[in-house]
């Protein structure tokens, strides 16, 4: 959550989805240290964001609900806006897929190209007419900043600088973009079909052998083999598209 129109709806701050789920994960005391900003979303006086100091001691805090046991390095910190040492997560939110993905013919039509939390978007279930059984909440992308390719390995040269690490920002999000299947180059072309495990720059990736965890708009845990298809990934972002979810094993 972070322009104008999402501070209006939840209140004049920037933050994640993971500062709003607190008091639901048994953080309740975490919650309540949260200072929420004053005024309207389009006023920078009393804006209050996960990186103000008020904020700074939630933001820093380390949470093992945010962090898989498969991941290399727990706990880990990132510097990130104001803070040098922000807390990271290994988990963010895959909110819509890239629209060029559609125009290279790697997914099919994009009537509606985004997923259950919408950036700046209040998404009600009824509205969710793809099913949410069928559609994505939460997903890997494990050890940022920190960057990985194909195989678990680090990138050869540019292992660091992976955006959205830190659990409270409101850059824990992304979208599809697809990569080549060896992780290093970015779609959208006819050659990113890649979209698990691939690289964990701001896409599905995590440490498990054979595929990454995800999570659904009903609460169930998916994972999602490496040979899952970008199509199938796409469809299962997209929480008003009109597709046909084949089974996932």
């Amino acid at each position: 959550m972070n322009n104008d129109i999402g501070r209006d709806l939840f209140g004049n701050s920037n933050r994640s989805t993971f500062v709003f789920m607190l008091p639901y994960v048994e953080q309740e005391n975490l919650a309540k240290m949260f200072v929420l900003g004053t005024g309207a979303g389009n006023s920078t006086a009393g804006r209050k964001n996960w990186d103000d100091p008020v904020n700074q001691a939630m933001s820093r805090t380390q949470l093992k609900l945010f962090q898989c046991p498969s991941s290399p390095q727990n706990p880990r910190t990132v510097a990130e806006g104001l803070l040098t040492d922000a807390a990271t997560a290994d988990y963010g939110v895959l909110n819509g897929v890239q629209a060029g993905l559609a125009t290279v013919g790697l997914v099919g039509p994009l009537n509606n190209r985004f997923g259950m939390l919408g950036n700046n978007e209040k998404v009600t279930v009824t509205s969710v007419t793809d099913g949410t059984s069928n559609t994505l909440l939460i997903v890997e992308d494990s050890m940022r900043p920190f960057r990985y390719i194909t195989g678990g390995k680090l990138h050869p040269t540019n292992p660091t600088g992976v955006t959205g690490a830190s659990w409270a920002s409101d850059t824990n999000q992304f979208g599809l973009h697809g990569f080549t299947p060896d992780g290093i180059t970015t779609g959208p072309t006819a050659a990113s079909t890649c979209a698990v495990n691939c690289t964990n720059a701001n896409e599905l990736f995590g440490f498990h052998t054979g595929g990454a965890m995800v999570g659904m708009g009903d609460g169930g845990i998916r994972f999602l083999k490496n040979s899952t298809s970008i199509v199938i990934v796409s469809a299962l972002i997209t929480y008003a598209n009109g597709e046909i979810v084949p089974p996932v094993d």
